[in-house]
C-alpha cells in the first residue's frame, strides 16, 4: 500500500476519533444530567418506587368503596324510616305500628298496664257512677300511662332522628375519605408518569453513551493498531468494446413481444366493448336472416340542412335515397309468388331510426309511382305527424272505434302524393286495438285500394303491439342501428318476431356512418363508399 493511502486512511481515523470523542463527553455530560434529574426528583417526592405504594393505596381506596356503600345503604334504610315515622305521626295512632315502636319491651308492658285499667274501668262503670272517687282514681292512672307510653314513643323518634344524622355524618366522613384517597392515588400516579418518563430517558442516554464509547474504543483501537493494504492488483481492467448491460437484442426482443401482447389485448378489449353490430355481415352471421341493406347517417352539414324524410325528396340522387331504394326494391323481391302489398317496420329498441326509414320508404315508393299509404300504428308515442311536420288529427284509433269513416283519416303528403293516416287519440289499450278484427279488415281493405302499404310500429322489446300486427301484414323489416343498439337485445328481437310467426323480409342497419364503417373492411363497405361513393357525389 502507498504512503498516500496510509495517510489517508491514517487521517481518515484520527478524524473519526476525534469526533467520537467529542460525542462521548457530550452524551456523557447528557447521561450524568438524566440521572441527576432522576435523583432530584426522588429526594423531592420522596418516591423511589410508587408502585407498591400506589397498590396499597388502592386497596385502602378500595376497602373506603366498600363501606361507603354500607354507609349509603345504612343511610338510605334510616331515612325511609324516618319518613315513615315523620308520615305516621300526622295520623291518629299510626305511630303505634311503627316496628320501632312495637319492638320496644317498655312501651310493652305500659300497653300490658294500659289495657288492664282499661278493663278496670270498664268493670267499674257497670257498678259506679262517673263521679265516684275510684273511677275517677283509675281515669288518673290510665292517662299517667298513656303519657308514660306517649313519652317513650317521642324518644323512640327522637332516637330515629338521632341513628338518621349519625348516618349522614359517617356517609359524608367516609366521601371525605374518598376523595382524599383519590387525590393521593392521582398525586401518586403523576409521580409514577414523571418517574417512569426520567428513568427512560436516563436509560436511552445511557444506552447511547455506551454504544458510542464502545465505537470510540474500536476506533482508537484500529488507530494504534499498524495499516495493512485493503486490496492489491491482480490484472489491469481493460476497456471493453461493447456495453455489457442492457443487452439490445434482448431489449428489442421483449419490446416487440410486450407491444403484440398489449395490441393483443386492446383488441380483444375494443371487440368486447364493441356491443353492437358493425356490418350486416355480421349480423346475417349471428341471426340468420337477409339482409335488406344498410341506411347511411346523413352528414352534420346535411343533418342541419334537412331531415332524412326531406333528404329522400330533395337529394333524390344522393347515396342516403339510393340505400332506401335498395330497400324497396330488396322488399319487392322478399316474395317470389307475388309482391308483398303490406310491410310493417319494426326494431328491438326505441330510437332506432324506425319512423324516418319507413316515412323514407313510403315516400320513395309514392314518388317512384306506386299508390302508397302509411300507417302510423305506434298508438303509445306516435311521430309519423311529427316527420310529415302536420298534426296528429283524427286517426287509426278513431277508425277502429268507428268514430270517423276511413275516408275522413286518410290524409295526403302534398311533397310526394303519399297518403297517410296519423296514429290519432290516445288508445286504452294498444294490443287489443291493433290486434282486432276491426284493424285486419282495415289493413285488409287498404291492400285493395293501394300498391303498397307501410305501417310503422313500436320496437318488440318494450311492448308487444308489434307482435300482434304480424300476423295481419305480408312482411315485417327488422331495424338495427348501427354500432349502438347491444346485440343481445337485436338477436331476441329477432327471436320475438319469429315466434310471432312473422314472415320476415329481413333487416337493414340503420345511421350508418359511411366513412367509419369502410374501415372495418366489410364487404357491404366497398358497395356503399368505396366503389360508388364518388357517382352519388359523396
Amino acid at each position: 500500500m502507498s504512503n498516500s493511502t496510509q495517510s489517508e486512511k491514517s487521517d481518515a481515523t484520527t478524524q473519526a476519533s476525534g469526533f467520537l470523542r467529542d460525542e462521548v463527553e457530550r452524551l456523557k455530560a447528557q447521561y450524568q444530567a438524566a440521572e441527576q434529574a432522576l435523583e432530584e426528583f426522588s429526594r423531592q417526592t420522596g418516591f423511589v418506587s410508587v408502585g407498591d405504594r400506589l397498590t396499597l393505596i388502592e386497596e385502602q381506596l378500595a376497602e373506603l368503596n366498600r363501606k361507603l356503600v354500607v354507609a349509603r345503604e345504612e343511610l338510605a334504610e334510616s331515612e325511609a324510616r324516618n319518613n315513615q315515622v315523620r308520615r305516621l305521626l300526622q295520623e291518629e295512632g299510626g305511630i303505634e305500628t311503627v316496628a320501632s315502636v312495637l319492638d320496644s319491651p317498655l312501651i310493652g308492658r305500659l300497653r300490658e298496664q294500659e289495657a288492664e285499667v282499661v278493663r278496670e274501668i270498664a268493670e267499674l262503670r257497670t257498678q259506679l257512677r262517673d263521679r265516684h272517687p275510684r273511677l275517677l282514681l283509675k281515669r288518673a292512672e290510665l292517662e299517667d300511662l298513656q303519657l308514660k307510653i306517649r313519652g317513650e314513643i317521642d324518644k323512640i323518634v327522637i332516637g330515629q332522628d338521632n341513628a338518621l344524622e349519625l348516618a349522614r355524618v359517617k356517609v359524608a366522613n367516609l366521601e371525605n375519605e374518598v376523595a382524599v384517597v383519590e387525590a393521593q392515588i392521582d398525586r401518586q400516579t403523576d409521580a409514577e408518569v414523571t418517574l417512569q418518563g426520567l428513568r427512560s430517558e436516563r436509560d436511552a442516554d445511557k444506552r447511547l453513551y455506551e454504544t458510542v464509547l464502545a465505537r470510540f474504543n474500536e476506533i482508537n483501537l484500529q488507530e494504534r493498531a499498524p495499516q495493512k493494504a485493503d486490496a492489491r492488483v491482480i490484472s489491469r481492467a481493460a476497456t471493453p468494446l461493447d456495453p455489457s448491460f442492457p443487452r439490445k437484442s434482448l431489449t428489442m426482443a421483449a419490446a416487440i413481444v410486450g407491444a403484440a401482447m398489449l395490441a393483443i389485448m386492446l383488441v380483444f378489449l375494443m371487440e368486447y366493448m364493441d356491443a353492437g353490430f358493425r356490418s350486416l355481415q355480421q349480423l346475417q352471421q349471428q341471426a340468420y336472416v337477409p339482409a335488406l341493406g344498410i341506411v347511411p347517417r346523413l352528414s352534420v352539414l346535411e343533418g342541419r340542412r334537412t331531415t332524412p324524410e326531406d333528404f329522400v325528396l330533395d337529394e333524390p340522387n344522393s347515396l342516403y335515397s339510393e340505400a332506401i331504394r335498395t330497400i324497396r326494391t330488396s322488399l319487392m323481391l322478399s316474395s317470389i309468388d307475388r309482391q308483398p302489398k303490406s310491410v310493417l317496420f319494426t326494431s328491438s329498441v326505441p330510437a332506432e331510426g324506425k319512423t324516418s326509414t319507413a316515412v323514407s320508404v313510403a315516400r320513395a315508393a309514392a314518388k317512384a309511382g306506386q299508390r302508397t299509404i302509411l300507417i302510423d300504428c305506434d298508438l303509445r308515442k306516435p311521430s309519423v305527424h311529427e316527420s310529415l311536420r302536420v298534426p296528429n288529427g283524427r286517426g287509426v284509433v278513431e277508425v277502429l272505434t268507428g268514430a270517423i269513416d276511413l275516408e275522413d283519416a286518410i290524409e295526403i303528403d302534398l311533397k310526394s302524393g303519399l297518403h297517410y293516416i296519423t296514429a290519432g287519440a290516445k288508445a286504452p289499450n294498444p294490443p287489443d286495438a291493433l290486434g282486432s278484427e276491426a284493424m285486419r279488415q282495415l289493413i285488409r281493405e287498404l291492400e285493395d285500394r293501394y300498391d303498397f302499404v307501410v305501417l310503422d310500429t313500436p320496437p318488440v322489446l318494450p311492448v308487444s303491439d308489434s307482435l300482434v300486427l304480424l300476423r295481419h301484414v305480408d312482411k315485417a323489416v327488422f331495424l338495427v342501428r348501427w354500432g349502438s343498439t347491444r346485440r343481445e337485445a337485436v338477436l331476441a328481437g329477432i327471436r320475438q318476431v319469429q315466434e310471432a310467426n312473422g314472415d320476415l323480409a329481413g333487416v337493414a342497419m340503420t345511421r350508418v356512418d359511411i366513412r367509419k364503417h369502410q374501415k372495418y373492411n366489410y364487404s357491404d363497405s366497398y358497395y356503399y363508399y368505396r366503389g360508388y361513393g364518388k357517382y352519388y357525389g359523396t
